[in-house]
């Protein structure tokens, strides 16, 4: 029954997308492009509708509007008959299916990374009520001091195929980075990149290797540390390698290439890379993703404009649409608005001399103009809360301190470097697009090394943030907008030397692979992501209890103020929570009060030490107190002092036993 039901899922979908694809292919020019400006166009008019009225759960509008694309598929199906359309197809499929393996072997979702966040925020939006949503880890306040789009889309396909928040969850992360990948291979092809080079460079793409993954097996001895330790060491090396991996070298040829370059190790700041490949080891369905969609969609654009001319009415409304890819970073990550903005500027005054050579250029500037401030009215909305609640940080120098050291720069951006450096060489058809991206990318790295975004971070995590997010796009930039153009050229010698930088991080497929021979996949196919706490004792009635009660605030217990399971249950369930991790919500709030005072009363109560803990939740509206199989086994003395206390306005609704310690639900009378 569950192949059959993801079976009938994955048709549904699929006729949205080929109808999708069919409707904007002759205006987009590409398969892939058409299908991602569709999927982009329509998340974001449902997020500006959306904010004037909540259009419900939705449930039977995905197979209604699976009706609709049925016919407009059956109507165009001369188009479908053609050779090329299934060719064309086939590198979504297999990005898909990449995504899709990760997914199948590693579905659960449990508090490392930003997981257990990352569902939350999707939870958010699942009624969809007017926006923005309640804040399901803090109501009843708003849900709107985050930028997340991308979490708002996963909502929107759960809600239109009244799926559960962990499948949707999963199925969101396949189809994102998928669609990224079939779009970055699109673009490669439209060039007149071979077939050999464009599929190394999709490779490289997936697997999410960097320059140092060829170093750490040689500058690290683990020792007769475990199989699964050294394999979970190895996946994060090559993305952490600067002032985490690096603090453990200890081979004589880790210490004559990078001891003297380095500081002392209390000095060292933590640099991550984490690139496109990188997210799926992660498994976090994060902002990051967005951007890379919305970065593959903008070089897309510019390769597309080359082709039509810009005086053209479809040559103006791309270019519109590239415009507002800016703004719309705001929505889906804000972290590489800059970088973006700089990406676009850049190629856009490029191109002044062709807009005026073609009179174009006063059209031009108009519609690059209008399609930025047409997403700006459109994200409005959204901005006018955003603005408000989101934290003041500030760009700030980097101390001489703080800069990476020299060698391992070197290492960890070498590919970079190489094919930036390679960009004189491409072919002159296709310098238009490849110099701007080069220029602007060697700029952007060079800013990554001067300035650092000023968040609440400090120590050796004060720059850590800003390179997580700005060197993984750069790398990803790389990439998909430079190396493209530079295995086209026409010189042998460059192409080898690119190939060669590009393959040195496949390296990273023997720790893939090494992390998949280690690891317990027990919950292999699960996609509902809830199998580790449905095998848990009362996991499962807990879960399935919440998700059929009516709506309503859910406490549970807390053990620590960040990546706890506590929470977990009401994020499957779809139901809001009382308090999240706090250490969180501080983060994103700033210091709330309130934050710290519902935490110490939320363990006072599972310890019974509140004075009256029924009148107390009753006050926030609290309609159910989980006691799961944790507070049965470390707090199991203190249950029946609790369950008087809140006997006057709660009733207790067994749902299993640890032995003699009952587990279950609190539900208010």
């Amino acid at each position: 029954m569950t192949v059959l039901y993801l079976g009938t899922l994955v048709v549904l979908l699929a006729l949205h997308g080929i109808a999708l694809s069919l409707l904007l292919r002759r205006w987009a020019g590409a398969p892939a492009l058409a299908l991602t400006l569709g999927v982009c166009g329509a998340v974001v008019l449902m997020f500006a509708l959306e904010h004037a009225v909540g259009l419900g759960p939705l449930r039977g509008v995905g197979a209604l509007t699976a009706l609709l694309a049925a016919g407009f598929i059956w109507r165009e199906r001369s188009r479908l008959r053609r050779p090329a359309v299934w060719w064309q197809t086939l590198p979504l499929l297999l990005t898909l299916a990449w995504g899709l393996l990760w997914k199948l072997n590693f579905p659960s979702i449990y508090p490392t990374s930003e997981r257990v966040t990352d569902l939350y925020f999707i939870a958010s939006y699942l009624d969809g009520t007017r926006l923005p949503p309640i804040d399901h880890w803090f109501p009843p306040y708003a849900f709107d001091f985050y930028y997340a789009l991308q979490h708002y889309a996963a909502a929107l396909m759960g809600r239109l195929f009244a799926l559960p928040s962990g499948l949707t969850y999963n199925l969101a992360f396949v189809l994102l980075p998928g669609l990224t990948l079939a779009l970055a291979w699109e673009t490669t092809r439209r060039q007149g990149t071979a077939w050999g080079p464009a599929a190394l460079l999709l490779l490289v793409l997936m697997i999410g290797g960097t320059g140092a993954s060829p170093w750490t097996r040689v500058v690290v001895d683990n020792g007769e540390g475990t199989p699964v330790a050294t394999a979970n060491d190895r996946m994060w090396a090559s993305a952490r390698f600067v002032g985490g991996f690096d603090q453990r070298i200890n081979t004589d040829l880790g210490k004559a290439v990078f001891g003297s370059a380095l500081p002392p190790r209390h000095e060292r700041q933590d640099l991550p890379l984490e690139n496109l490949g990188y997210q799926y080891y992660v498994g976090d369905y994060h902002p990051p993703l967005g951007g890379f969609l919305l970065l593959a969609l903008a070089l897309a654009l510019m390769v597309g404009l080359q082709a039509v001319k810009p005086i053209s009415p479809r040559g103006q409304g791309l270019l519109a649409v590239l415009a507002a890819t800016v703004p719309l970073t705001l929505a889906v990550n804000t972290w590489i608005f800059p970088l973006h903005l700089l990406l676009v500027a850049i190629w856009g005054l490029w191109q002044l001399p062709r807009w005026h050579a073609e009179a174009a250029l006063g059209p031009s500037l108009r519609a690059a103009v209008l399609g930025g401030l047409a997403m700006l009215v459109l994200l409005l909305p959204f901005l006018s809360g955003f603005s408000q609640r989101s934290l003041e940080t500030g760009f700030q120098w980097v101390s001489a301190a703080q800069h990476t050291p020299w060698v391992s720069f070197l290492v960890l951006h070498a590919p970079v470097l190489i094919l930036l450096g390679l960009t004189p060489a491409v072919p002159p058809r296709l310098r238009a697009v490849a110099w701007p991206v080069a220029l602007a990318l060697v700029l952007a790295l060079g800013l990554s090394e001067l300035l650092y975004v000023d968040d609440l971070s400090g120590g050796q995590y004060e720059r850590t943030n800003t390179t997580m997010k700005w060197w993984g796009w750069i790398w990803t930039a790389t990439l998909l907008g430079v190396a493209p153009a530079v295995l086209a050229s026409g010189r042998r010698s460059v192409r080898v030397v690119a190939m060669l930088a590009l393959a040195s991080t496949l390296t990273y497929v023997a720790d893939i692979v090494g992390y998949w021979r280690s690891e317990g996949r027990t919950d292999f196919g699960e996609l509902h992501a809830e199998a580790i706490y449905r095998r848990e004792v009362g996991g499962r009635a807990i879960i399935e209890f919440l998700r059929q009660a009516p709506e309503g605030i859910v406490l549970e217990r807390l053990k620590e103020d960040a990546y706890d399971h506590g929470g977990v249950y009401s994020a499957f369930a779809g139901q809001p929570l009382w308090l999240g991790w706090p250490l969180h919500e501080v983060t994103w709030r700033g210091q709330l009060p309130e934050i710290w005072q519902r935490r110490d009363a939320q363990r006072a109560i599972f310890e019974a030490r509140h004075p009256d803990p029924a009148t107390y939740l009753l006050g926030y509206d609290v309609r159910y107190i989980v006691w799961s199989v944790r507070e049965a086994q470390q707090l199991a003395g203190h249950r029946e002092a609790l369950s008087a206390q809140l006997s006057p306005h709660y009733r207790w609704r067994e749902l299993g036993r640890v032995g003699d310690a009952p587990v279950g639900v609190w539900v208010r009378r």
